[in-house]
């Protein structure tokens, strides 16, 4: 029995009913052309061969790789790799250059808020010792000249205010209405409270607050006043300062009484 050449470079000396299963091929040789049917067929097997001798050669290479990795978690594999490209480009002065700016901008916001804190407080502090001075020297200036104290002390505080002296000390002085500090003698001194409430008791409009004045007229009286006590005597809020200026000469009559409510 004659087997036929799947591949054969020439059909001379066939048959022509054999050479007629023979198809000629680009490069002039001829393929046995046989139709493929319950999964065979025919094929040149030689670039198959070749690659699948490759990819045999690629996975023993792997495999052999791998064995090299053995026991070890990829995540942290990959984790380490990364951290070893860090290390690498790590640049010590740069890095120091960073840190000293973070802590130099945290210390500046420190600084920031302490001084603001400290500002804040400085504020309050003085604000309670102008108050004290002033409210100090104003009662025992009123108390002196025997006027009354609720009723004058409102109209003197807001005739003062507290200054550094020169040599670093704080002082009373007395004001007018635009601020401007008041002169108290001929010699050009600044005005003290003492002359301050002197005047004030020789005003008309204040002489009747003070002991010893001999007016004891009504004067005016003001519906705002807080209310009127068993006495009959009208009760006036000293923080009341409309009520104070409108019944001074009540006041100081004694038809009208300062609280402290």
């Amino acid at each position: 029995m004659t087997e036929l050449q799947a591949h054969i470079n020439t059909t001379e000396g066939l048959d022509e009913g054999v050479a007629a299963f023979y198809n000629e091929q680009e490069d002039g040789s001829f393929l046995l052309n046989v139709a493929g049917a319950n999964g065979y067929e025919l094929e040149n097997t030689t670039a198959l061969k070749s690659a699948l001798g490759k990819e045999r050669a690629n996975a023993q290479s792997a495999n052999k790789a791998l064995k090299q990795f053995e026991g070890l978690d990829a995540k942290q594999a990959r984790e380490a790799l990364e951290k070893i490209e860090e290390y690498a480009n790590f640049d010590p002065d740069a890095k120091v250059a960073e840190a000293i700016k973070v802590r130099e901008a945290q210390l500046i916001k420190q600084h920031e808020s302490a001084l603001v804190s400290m500002t804040d407080e400085n504020k309050s502090l003085i604000g309670q010792l102008e108050q004290n001075l002033i409210t100090s020297s104003a009662t025992k200036a009123i108390a002196d000249l025997e006027g009354s104290v609720d009723l004058l002390l409102p109209h003197v505080m807001n005739q003062t205010r507290m200054r550094r002296a020169e040599n670093g000390s704080f002082i009373a002085e007395v004001v007018d209405s635009s601020g401007n500090p008041r002169i108290g003698d001929a010699q050009g001194s600044p005005m003290s409270i003492t002359q301050l409430v002197e005047e004030m008791k020789t005003s008309d409009s204040f002489a009747r607050a003070f002991k010893g004045s001999g007016s004891t007229g009504s004067g005016a009286t003001n519906t705002n006043a807080s209310s009127t006590g068993s006495t009959g005597r009208r009760s006036i809020s000293r923080f009341d300062q409309e009520a104070l200026n409108s019944n001074i000469e009540a006041i100081a009559s004694g038809d009208s009484v300062v609280t402290n409510d």
